[in-house]
């Protein structure tokens, strides 16, 4: 029962997945960040005042592109951006502007 109980509530925090990349949006206003799993799984947060909302997916990496593949729309979320490895950031491929920029790992 307590099993359940925690898995229900928690299930955003994925305990057995490695993390391999982190992005947060350059937008100060708005707490969204993207983490990227090495099972090529996704999950975008979105931190409000009370509470948080979370997505999950799945995304392909090829060279610089990842391609993030979601059941539903998710604002905020494109679906193909631009890697770029120097200065870690993600480049919308529809509107050519850096939308998240990479932050470290814990």
């Amino acid at each position: 029962m307590i099993g359940l109980y925690i898995a229900f509530n928690h299930q955003h925090n994925i305990f057995f997945k490695k993390e391999i990349l982190k992005f947060k949006i350059t937008n100060s206003l708005k707490g969204i960040t993207i983490t990227l799993y090495e099972d090529s799984t996704f999950v975008l947060q979105k931190s409000f005042t009370n509470y948080d909302c979370f997505y999950n997916g799945e995304f392909d990496k090829k060279n610089d592109t990842l391609l993030f593949k979601t059941p539903q729309k998710i604002n905020d979320l494109e679906d193909t951006y631009i890697y770029n490895t120097e200065r870690g950031t993600l480049k919308s491929l529809k509107t050519r502007k850096t939308t998240y920029r990479e932050i470290l790992i814990d």
